[in-house]
């Protein structure tokens, strides 16, 4: 019995020891054990969990790919995303068709006019033509949509930091205004605002993706750009092009 006992306490120490070391290791390594156990709690092992952690979080959250018959929509793939988080069945189709207001550009005595977007998307969203929308046009398109169920707020002017913090943190994705692959905004087109007769020019590379996690170093998007699906960039890198498009944003809060 004496040397079952000794047998065991042996085993148990070995035990404890093994497990120190592979947590020695994988911390040393950076990996989170977590993501390759299944049904284990590390706080069961008494390391905690990285993933309770207020500098990671990512929603889950499919994304959707633009490339599938609308080479300039993304925003309004990018606000069909959410509402397909929250339940809704709505295609990208009638999304666009039924909800979107859209205007086309006119020459005029040599010169070009149209409306401004911040008041409708500009071109046609299923044509590589297309150019795009600010946050009004869709918090607009929204709130037609879902008809008072949510809160669409238009989050512009408010900091990726407060953002991560207040919303998806709790759970709740937000729409972003940034550029195709983050790269640097460049002057496109240039019209005269028929309304108002000022000069506009294009933010060429404009695009929206929905911003779905975070950790200490960088952000995590669902990107419906070249069937991109879930990317990760620099926070830095992402704060720079947001601003530079105005720090535009959306979310939908359940009433």
């Amino acid at each position: 019995m004496y040397k079952k006992l000794k047998r065991v306490l042996k085993i148990s120490i070995a035990v404890f020891f093994l497990i120190i070391a592979v947590k020695l290791y994988l911390d040393y390594k950076n990996i989170d054990l977590a993501d390759y156990t299944s049904g284990i709690s590390l706080d069961m092992l008494g390391f905690g969990n990285k993933h309770d952690n207020s500098d990671y979080k990512i929603l889950d959250i499919k994304n959707l790919n633009q490339n599938d018959g609308y080479p300039t929509g993304c925003e309004s793939v990018s606000a069909v995303m959410m509402l397909k988080y929250y339940g809704y069945t709505v295609s990208v189709e009638e999304f666009i068709n039924g909800y979107l207001n859209t205007a086309e550009l006119k020459l005029k005595d040599g010169k070009l006019y149209g409306p401004s977007p911040y008041e409708y998307y500009i071109g046609n969203p299923t044509k590589i033509s297309g150019y795009g929308c600010f946050a009004p046009v869709i918090t607009d398109a929204l709130e037609r949509f879902v008809e008072g169920k949510y809160t669409v707020k238009d989050l512009t002017g408010t900091s990726l930091d407060n953002i991560a913090r207040k919303y998806i943190k709790e759970d709740i994705p937000v729409m972003l205004w940034v550029s195709i692959d983050m790269r640097q905004i460049t002057e496109g087109r240039k019209w005269i605002i028929e309304s108002t007769n000022e000069d506009f020019t294009w933010p060429s590379g404009e695009h929206c993706m929905v911003l779905v996690g975070y950790d200490a170093e960088n952000y995590y998007l669902n990107d419906p750009y070249n069937n991109n699906g879930l990317v990760k960039y620099e926070k830095s890198l992402v704060n720079s092009v947001y601003e530079s498009l105005g720090s535009q944003a959306i979310a939908l809060i359940k009433n």
